[in-house]
């Protein structure tokens, strides 16, 4: 599995339209294992003077940077975009209405946890475990870029810092509350 984040960078629809072709013909494994792509294009919705429409068609397109207020919602469809990448450090409050409403609008969603360490991490990932997304991971990084981050809670959680195998195992039965 593969997500693409261009983080802003592509100019229009048509730099991914360029992207995705040539992948579909130089590397078909890596278009088809990609998931999802997010946040492609700038993150200001209401002077955006093209849809991304023919991408979405091909693969699933997140707002991240976009998702910064919940009146955003209302502009992703028409625009094409069809998925939110939820992230807790945005609001609890925040992540929990954008995924009501993402579920109401049929919307593709994910969780991601923007190198939030420590308690912030466990709160992200029990978020997650709570929530019906479309797909079966949650995209963590703070074990990376700080990786001795709050040792005590380490020690009290280690499932969500201790990675197996490339992957940390979400809580089956996470408790109720954020920690």
């Amino acid at each position: 599995h593969l997500s693409f984040d261009p983080n802003e960078a592509c100019p229009d629809p048509a730099f991914l339209t360029t992207m995705l072709d040539h992948l579909a013909t130089e590397a078909p494994t890596a278009l088809q294992a990609i998931d999802y792509i997010e946040q492609p294009t700038g993150r200001d919705l209401a002077s955006c003077t093209y849809t991304l429409h023919p991408i979405s068609a091909r693969k699933p397109v997140l707002i991240d940077e976009s998702l910064d207020r919940l009146e955003n919602l209302e502009r992703l469809q028409p625009l094409g975009w069809s998925g939110l990448a939820l992230k807790s450090c945005k609001g609890q409050t925040h992540s929990l209405l954008a995924y009501c409403w993402g579920r109401a609008h049929e919307l593709f969603m994910t969780m991601q946890d923007l190198t939030n360490p420590g308690l912030a991490l466990v709160h992200s990932a029990n978020l997650c475990a709570h929530l019906a997304l479309e797909v079966a991971y949650f995209e963590t990084n703070s074990r990376q870029y700080a990786p001795a981050a709050c040792p005590q809670e380490q020690a009290d959680y280690p499932a969500f810092f201790r990675v197996h195998d490339g992957v940390i195992t979400l809580p089956a039965a996470p408790p109720v509350g954020l920690y």
